[in-house]
């Protein structure tokens, strides 16, 4: 509880008489303001800062009725004790005029039964005054904070709850959490609070899902939609836009008993925050890691075959002298330079897109043609109609465009020259309603290899490196697009693969 300022006493009388001067006995903290007319007990309140804890009405010319008017027109609610004559006023009617208490001035012991009087007077104002100032902290904390605070009875059923994470905190009074949900994670907490009241047992730190039923009681758009309103000056969760898809539903909780005076449990106060952004955080980091643990084995794994047949050409050159040996080490470095240029853009390629632009869709594919047929003649490109434009970052959908392109001219020209004799490719882009397609005329995508077709390391070419297809993926992921694959069609035949990019 909070220890209240000390407030001051007003005496209001002619001079400083008796009730000023019997008032200095009273305890240190309390302080004693003289007025001699109760129409200036208006100016010393306006003028002060300090509470007022008690008026004393002493003897006077102004009707004690007037007074007590004057007074209640300032401060509707301090206690006023009268103490003039009871010759000239008697008890009772200054009772009627509306004082709270009377001590005649003339009685027995008068001026200590005053101090008594005022004392206690001042006891009971400040005790009120640090019960109101308790209940405004309790107030504001369940009306304010950027919590999921509640407090619930022995049976587990809500007393208060607080106000930021719901529009209508009094939906939730008086109904445990399987009466407002009934599902089985419901069921779960309820078993959690009762475990907190009969084990007497804080339950700290709890990472728990978010009960579906309740996601539209329980939500930070409330909590962002109550700073706007009441808060405008206040920049809710740091300015970023509330987006549903970070709503995997993902809570922290904490629960402690709540004792009594004398120590007994009557029930828990506990507090819930919404964690669903670190939650995709976590998740996002988790998908990072390993995607670096994929990286470093396959590369280590497919840097270490050329740099062995490196190692052993420079070896077989030393022995013989013949520096056509050379040629192979060449190769090989390409071999893993072409490996690092992959993996640079594969790790690029998967961050998040921050921005995008509105690009040509036929520039862009013009562009990562002349890219990947500079290095062939074996291929023919056609564009089924104008492609339009399309919202993309330029520099990462050009790297998809040249690995798809790559990856129909390469499996294309080699499987095709294997199986007919014809060293030669079509491939095919045209619109979707939703996106757009890249297909090729080749011989398809072998079953073995179909489910594993985007994973790092896949080839069934001897030279390849297994990152092409990843990285389309990663580029359409980063983009919010999904990548399917399907037999491309080629008139009343089914032949090669067709990769289709939709948003």
């Amino acid at each position: 509880m909070f220890e209240s300022t000390a407030g001051v006493v007003v005496v209001i009388e002619r001079e400083r008489e008796s009730a000023a001067e019997a008032l200095t006995e009273l305890a240190d903290d309390a302080r004693v303001e003289s007025v001699s007319e109760s129409s200036a007990f208006a100016t010393f309140v306006e003028s002060s800062d300090e509470a007022v804890d008690c008026v004393v009405v002493g003897d006077g010319t102004t009707a004690l009725s007037t007074v007590v008017d004057d007074v209640r027109d300032v401060a509707a609610d301090v206690p006023l004790v009268a103490f003039r004559p009871a010759t000239t006023t008697p008890p009772g009617a200054a009772l009627d005029a509306g004082v709270t208490d009377v001590v005649p001035s003339d009685g027995p012991d008068a001026t200590r039964l005053l101090v008594r009087r005022v004392e206690r007077e001042v006891s009971h104002r400040r005790r009120e005054r640090e019960h109101a100032e308790t209940a405004n902290l309790l107030d504001t904390l369940f009306e304010q904070i950027p919590l999921h605070l509640y407090v619930k009875d022995t049976d587990g059923r809500h007393l208060r709850v607080s106000r930021a994470y719901t529009d209508d905190p009094e939906q939730y009074v008086g109904k445990t959490d399987v009466e407002l949900a009934g599902s089985e994670e419901s069921r779960q907490t309820y078993a959690d609070d009762m475990r907190v009241i009969e084990e007497n047992e804080p339950i700290l730190y709890k990472r728990e899902p978010l009960v579906r039923e309740v996601g539209d009681r329980f939500s930070v758009d409330d909590l962002q939609r109550h700073y706007s309103e009441t808060r405008p000056d206040v920049e809710a969760l740091n300015g970023e836009t509330v987006d549903d898809e970070r709503y995997e539903g993902w809570v922290l909780t904490s629960k402690v008993p709540w004792r009594d005076v004398d120590g007994d449990v009557v029930g828990l106060i506990g507090v819930t925050i919404d964690v669903s952004q670190q939650e995709a955080y976590r998740r996002l980091l988790e998908r990072q890691n390993t995607r670096l643990e994929e990286f470093a084995s396959v590369v280590a794994h497919d840097i270490r075959n050329p740099l062995n047949v490196a190692a052993g050409y420079i070896e077989l050159t030393r022995e013989t002298g013949n520096l056509d040996h050379l040629q192979r080490v060449v190769a090989a470095h390409g071999r893993i330079a072409d490996l690092v240029d992959d993996v640079l853009t594969l790790a690029r390629g998967g961050n998040d897109i921050k921005q995008v632009s509105l690009v040509s869709l036929d520039a862009l594919v013009t562009e990562a043609w002349e890219t990947v047929d500079s290095e062939t003649q074996a291929a023919t490109l056609s564009i089924d109609g104008p492609l339009g434009s399309i919202r993309a970052d330029k520099t990462r959908m050009l790297a998809l465009l040249e690995n798809l392109f790559s990856n129909a001219v390469e499996h294309g020209v080699r499987d095709t020259a294997a199986t007919t004799g014809d060293a030669h490719v079509n491939v095919r882009v045209g619109r979707l309603p939703n996106g757009f397609y890249v297909e090729d005329d080749g011989p398809g995508i072998p079953d073995d290899v179909r489910e594993r077709l985007f994973e790092q390391g896949v080839t069934t070419t001897p030279d390849g490196t297994g990152f092409g297809l990843a990285i389309v993926q990663r580029v359409a992921e980063a983009h919010g697009w999904d990548v399917d694959v399907v037999d491309a069609t080629d008139g009343a035949t089914t032949s090669g693969a067709r990769f289709e990019i939709r948003e």
